[in-house]
């Protein structure tokens, strides 16, 4: 069984009635939707679901219900007016094969723990991490060697990243990459190497898109940062398509 519904569309209590229910298509979460989202848990054989979850402070408990999804393959959340960390705390099902988590609070502090997994069926994952990004430190090798084998679309914006993260043998059917670095980071003294662009250990990489962000103060640099992009890109068998996203950020020194 399959519903649809407007994002305007007030769903009534009842919702645990459906029991042959599958998929579940613009969920509204407010204030008022307690009973659904507790009702939620009950759907333990729904596999899309796609919400919009608005100001509320229901967010543990929809966590504990999307928890109990055990057979969910889409999940799309588009978060108005809450923190997207509470997400954080959510652990998906290994059956999981597509994660899209935007809107304008649907921002993660930190990646979360379970991007250390592997989860062998996700074939997209969309993650963005909130506040300054330049307050962040590097993440580094965050997902282990054979982390989403079956991924062909991995975005990790905001958060301080680099190719080298992802060791040889994650991502091996990955055609799209988004991710973003400081340029700031590959100036003297900072965290990372040239060498920590290179990506020819992403054998199916075709697209690759980078929020590149930068201090007027070493505008020098950023070229530089760009320079060695351009050149991972063109070194990989593939030649995968390019494009760099500059953002200047209003810090003047070093820190």
């Amino acid at each position: 069984m399959c519903l649809h519904l407007d994002w305007d569309t007030k769903l009534s209590n009842g919702l645990s009635n459906l029991t042959s229910l599958q998929e579940l298509t613009g969920l509204r979460v407010g204030h008022d939707s307690a009973d659904v989202v507790r009702e939620l848990g009950h759907h333990t054989g729904l596999r899309v679901l796609t919400m919009r979850w608005e100001e509320t402070d229901l967010g543990e408990d929809l966590v504990l219900s999307l928890g109990k999804l055990h057979k969910i393959q889409s999940l799309d959340v588009y978060v108005n007016g809450v923190r997207g960390d509470v997400m954080r705390s959510w652990v998906p099902p290994p059956g999981l094969r597509r994660f899209l988590s935007k809107g304008p609070t649907s921002h993660l502090s930190t990646l979360p723990a379970w991007t250390l997994g592997t989860l062998p069926s996700l074939r997209s994952l969309r993650l963005r991490a909130t506040g300054r990004i330049e307050d962040r430190g590097t993440e580094r090798h965050v997902v282990r060697a054979g982390a989403f084998p079956c991924a062909r679309a991995c975005a990790l914006l905001h958060f301080v990243t680099a190719p080298s993260m992802f060791p040889r043998g994650a991502l091996p059917v990955a055609q799209r990459l988004e991710f973003s670095v400081l340029a700031w980071d590959f100036a003297r003294g900072g965290g990372l190497g040239l060498d920590g662009l290179r990506m020819e250990h992403l054998p199916s990489l075709e697209e690759i898109y980078v929020e590149l962000s930068y201090r007027r103060s070493i505008g020098d640099v950023v070229e530089v940062v760009a320079a060695a992009l351009r050149r991972a890109a063109d070194g990989h068998p593939n030649h995968p398509t390019l494009r760099i996203n500059r953002r200047i950020r209003c810090v003047s020194s070093l820190a």
